[in-house]
């Protein structure tokens, strides 16, 4: 099974990185940089999906956290992973978030993908 990746983070050159790293390790990814735009396509589409990657702090009102929740009421039990530069201590986490579905920034490759096949149940 191919899995698809959503991938939401709203500095355009980071989206197009961290897509580039998942789509070498064969997911299939749709980036998007518009917290907005990304939960439109993800309310209709949201079967598609086996993992939602979201930064945590992006410039538009929506942050990565008002997104999970967002996308977790359109459906439960996606897995979700949240990235960001700042201590996970400063967040107010949903319960389903998990400290181990936070990744710190910067992160490389090997990194990114353990916890991405981690959070899929890959076994590599």
């Amino acid at each position: 099974m191919q899995h698809r990746i959503m991938l939401v983070d709203d500095e355009y050159d980071i989206a197009l990185v961290l897509a580039e790293i998942l789509k070498s390790a064969s997911f299939v990814v749709d980036a998007f940089t518009d917290p907005a735009s990304a939960l439109e396509h993800f309310s209709s589409h949201s079967a598609d999906y086996s993992l939602v990657l979201s930064d945590i702090k992006m410039s538009s009102a929506d942050s990565g956290i008002e997104l999970a929740n967002a996308m977790h009421k359109v459906r439960p039990g996606i897995a979700i992973v949240l990235m960001t530069a700042f201590d996970i201590e400063v967040y107010d986490l949903p319960p389903f978030i998990k400290k181990g579905d936070v990744i710190k920034k910067p992160f490389g490759k090997k990194e990114l993908l353990e916890v991405v096949r981690e959070r899929l149940n890959i076994v590599n």
